[in-house]
Formats: structure tokens, sequence, C-alpha cells
């Protein structure tokens, strides 16, 4: 479970705080570069393995490419920066985005 990565990683990450997953680690998230970051509650995803996390988010994760969900960035902005988006999809998870840049405050290795 994405929860078992971050107890080993000995980082606290709160159940409000809003992660990203992505294939590499990255200081920031700037959408002007490339495609829309879609960022999730982590209390929502915690409980989730990296292949539920792959299947829930596979299409949006990295564009689309396999792999996507190697590496857990976790927001340093709180979730009231953040435009929200119900959950509609197979997991029924609200999603997140911020048309500007997102400083990453932790990336944690998941896969």
């Amino acid at each position: 479970m994405i929860q078992d990565a971050v107890a080993i990683s000995a980082i606290h990450v709160a159940d409000d705080e809003l992660v990203n997953f992505g294939r590499s680690h990255r200081v920031q998230i700037d959408p002007s570069t490339g495609p829309r970051s879609y960022w999730f509650r982590y209390g929502d995803i915690r409980d989730m393995t990296v292949p539920q996390i792959q299947a829930a988010i596979g299409g949006l994760a990295s564009a689309g490419q396999l792999g996507g969900a190697k590496v857990m960035r976790v927001s340093s902005l709180p979730p009231t920066a953040f435009r929200n988006w119900p959950g509609s999809r197979f997991f029924n998870l609200d999603e997140f985005t911020l048309d500007v840049p997102v400083v990453v405050k932790y990336t944690i290795d998941v896969d």
C-alpha cells in the first residue's frame, strides 16, 4: 500500500495534503511546460496499492505513459489553493488541479 512506502520513508504526510504521481523526482510541477497535473488527497489514496493507483490515474499520470506512479510527490501548497473536481471516475477519487507551478515538498518512492 502507498501508506507502507510513506512509513518506510519516515516522512509524515497528513491526510489532507495533496499528492501527485509520476515517474521521476521533481522540485516543481509546472503545468505550463507539460500536461495538466492532477493531485489527490493523501487520505483518499493511502490505502491503495500501486497497481490500484495506476488503474485509477494511469491515464493521467505522466501523460498516460506506463509506469506513471513510481514516485509520489507531496504539494507544498494547501488544498484550498487548488480547484477541486469531485470524483466521477472508476475509483471515485476527487481530483485537484492548479494552473500555476507547484513546489514539491517531498518526493517518496512508491514503486
